[in-house]
């Protein structure tokens, strides 16, 4: 039994004291040496638990003097290292003995320290939390499938279908949910990247697709899938990221800019933009119109250099004083100013320039 690399004991319930303990590894799991384990004696593993895990320590004994000869219960119980750490000890445990009346009065159990199996369960569960934080602060979700099995979703991934990983309708298997929500009109693009994966033709795919949620919420969604092989065996490992919103702006934007153009068109005027940390010259589709270029509800960028060609020479030493008289002093500044069209015609502009600060943190 001292070779044994287990904590061995026999408590006994009438005196409520241990029996036996095995020093070797209970000396090597709490950091005592046996001159410290002979000197607390039968009181050993009484020492070494807070209050809460004293109290259930208590429980699960209760629980094991309830058992049938035979019966074996296993618990977890985290007891405290000599330097202050936990450490978590695997408990088996049986009735050794019984009085007359059949009632228990000895306990066996055989413990093992689990301290280093527990600290990764630990660590992985602490990941698999940031996983889920990070995958519902950015709005995506993984998954995994093997051929001829149902796909295996990410929390994150079954939040973003609509749905409480928690719980989840009864039943009801990966493929079904998703069968459910995805757009008819993009599966079928979907199923042929997947062929693609699976044949070898692509080693990645990227695709957008629809999905209708339990709620009846339509989400635009971008899928990215690649096959890994290993022992043989071909697998399709993906995420899916939330570009609702995205989409949605865009959407917007696009319409803004086309009434933009439009009242540019009607009124005759114009916008451009300067970034003087690129020396890009950004115009809108009135103001190129303006400099007579035949372009329709687009943006043209340009560098400073070529947009100065559109600036009547006798104006350069003006312009250039009133831009450093703007960044120096950021208000809003009057202008009239003589430009040349790119069909050599002179016209003057007048307008309001501003400058707008940015900060990069």
């Amino acid at each position: 039994i001292e070779l044994s690399p287990d904590i061995i004991s026999i408590f006994d319930l009438r005196i409520q004291r241990m029996r036996y303990v095995g020093t070797n590894t209970l000396r090597n799991a709490l950091g005592y040496s046996d001159e410290e384990v002979e000197t607390l004696g039968g009181n050993l593993l009484g020492q070494f638990w807070d209050e809460a895990e004293r109290q259930r320590a208590d429980e699960n004994m209760a629980e094991v003097t309830q058992l049938h000869d035979g019966e074996i219960r296993g618990y977890l119980v985290r007891m405290r290292h000599k330097s202050g750490h936990p450490v978590y000890i695997f408990t088996r445990a049986g009735v050794f003995s019984r009085d007359a009346d059949g009632r228990a009065v000895e306990l066996i159990s055989v413990s093992q320290d689990v301290t280093g199996r527990e600290l990764l369960l630990d660590q992985l569960r602490r990941r698999d939390e940031l996983l889920g934080h990070a995958q519902d602060l950015l709005r995506f979700g993984g998954w995994e499938w093997t051929p001829g099995t149902h796909p295996e979703w990410t929390p994150g991934l079954y939040r973003l279908f609509g749905y409480d990983p928690d719980n989840l309708p009864p039943g009801r298997m990966t493929t079904e949910l998703y069968d459910e929500g995805v757009n008819p009109d993009d599966q079928a693009l979907i199923l042929r990247q997947f062929a693609d994966l699976l044949s070898g033709t692509q080693t990645e795919v990227t695709f957008e697709f629809r999905f209708h949620t339990p709620s009846g919420d339509e989400r635009q969604l971008v899928g990215r899938a690649t096959q890994l092989t290993a022992n043989g065996q071909s697998r399709l490992v993906g995420a899916t990221v939330d570009v609702t919103e995205e989409r949605r702006l865009l959407q917007n934007l696009r319409r803004s800019e086309a009434l933009l153009s439009q009242a540019e068109k009607a009124i005759g005027y114009g916008n451009f933009e300067v970034d003087f940390t690129t020396n890009a010259i950004i115009w809108s589709a009135g103001m190129a119109r303006l400099l007579g270029y035949d372009i329709d509800g687009q943006t043209q960028t340009l560098t400073l250099e070529e947009a100065l060609r559109h600036n009547a020479p006798e104006y350069l030493t003006g312009m250039t004083a009133m831009v450093e008289r703007l960044l120096s002093k950021p208000e809003p500044l009057e202008f009239k100013h003589r430009i040349l069209r790119r069909d050599g015609q002179r016209r003057v502009l007048a307008g309001y320039l501003v400058a707008i600060r940015t900060w990069l943190v």
